[in-house]
């Protein structure tokens, strides 16, 4: 039985199409689980029941946005966002008590502080870290919300990019041609 060309490649094509439609749903599921906000409520599972009083404190889980604690008694909490991008970030706190934000990098550079807000550059590595002080000395509970913003690329980095997607196309073409 003689087969031609177009039917010798149709399994090849249908492994690379199903292949290829496995990785883009399997990327999709990933972008969209990481871009699911979550809340954590200290002393709630999976926080621990106080959040730690030294840098680098609680480490939150990927996708963090909310942070709802209690420092009554005047102690400090710390806690660490990381998996963020390249670009700024905005800390935006409330409660029933003044508190003071300091911010720092995972290596304990000091980046910023506010008094129930913040905001500045996030550090190369993505992790912010944050120590929630009260500013009187009873205390009191909060929310501390994080707000990023991703840095916008310089145009010679479009430039770059379609230099490079040029230069795939055409070694796709003459590998293609051969």
């Amino acid at each position: 039985m003689a087969t031609n060309a177009a039917g010798a490649n149709a399994p090849k094509s249908a492994g690379n199409f199903s292949r290829t439609l496995l990785a883009t749903t399997c990327l999709t599921v990933a972008c969209s689980a990481s871009a699911v906000a979550g809340t954590i409520f200290e002393g709630v599972a999976p926080a621990p029941s106080d959040f730690p009083n030294f840098p680098n404190g609680y480490a939150l889980p990927g996708g963090t946005t909310l942070v709802i604690g209690d420092n009554s008694g005047g102690d400090a909490d710390y806690f660490e966002f990381f998996g963020l991008g390249a670009g700024t970030f905005m800390l935006i706190g409330e409660g029933s008590g003044s508190f003071f934000l300091d911010v720092f990098s995972d290596s304990g550079s000091f980046i910023t502080e506010g008094f129930f807000s913040s905001s500045g550059t996030i550090p190369n590595d993505g992790k912010l870290v944050v120590g929630v002080f009260a500013a009187e000395e009873i205390g009191g509970s909060y929310a501390i919300s994080l707000a990023t913003q991703p840095a916008v690329p310089e145009p010679a980095t479009f430039g770059g990019v379609g230099v490079a997607l040029a230069a795939g196309a055409l070694a796709w073409r003459r590998k293609r041609n051969q």
